[in-house]
């Protein structure tokens, strides 16, 4: 096993430990393929530095690193695609560290093909309903 092998191993590995700061993510594909559960490493912080003043600001900020492996770091657990190569929005949705399940749209998706784990922010995402409007009564 050459030195490639052993890091996309290692690093599938560390992704997908269920201890510490990871959670079960489920990805939905752009053409709307819900992909199996996968195990992500991520932050989701309300807290922020501005950058200008450093002082601390009230921003959320949500991101994460999975590996393109399954644990063993050898299959792909990204058969239709990854969010880091294929066009469009993908949709990430995870239950966070104090129990809330959100859905988030992926941004700024990097993916590192030497250890095959991308990086990503998430971006909040909604559903929005827009009402009917009431009809007028004569």
């Amino acid at each position: 096993m050459n030195l490639y092998e052993r890091a996309r191993k290692d690093i599938a590995r560390i992704l997908s430990n269920p201890n510490g700061f990871t959670a079960s993510v489920v990805f939905t594909t752009p053409a709307g393929i819900v992909m199996d559960p996968v195990t992500w490493f991520f932050i989701d912080v309300n807290l922020d530095i501005n950058p200008t003043t450093g002082m601390p600001i009230i921003a959320r900020k949500v991101a994460g690193s999975v590996s393109l492996y399954a644990p063993d770091g050898e299959t792909n657990q990204f058969p239709d695609g990854n969010p880091a190569d294929t066009k469009g929005k993908w949709k990430a949705k995870f239950t966070n560290g104090i129990g809330q399940e959100k859905e988030y749209l992926v941004s700024n998706p990097i993916f590192d093909r030497t250890t095959g784990m991308i990086t990503m922010t998430l971006e909040s995402y909604t559903k929005r309903v827009i009402p009917a409007p009431v009809p007028e009564v004569e």
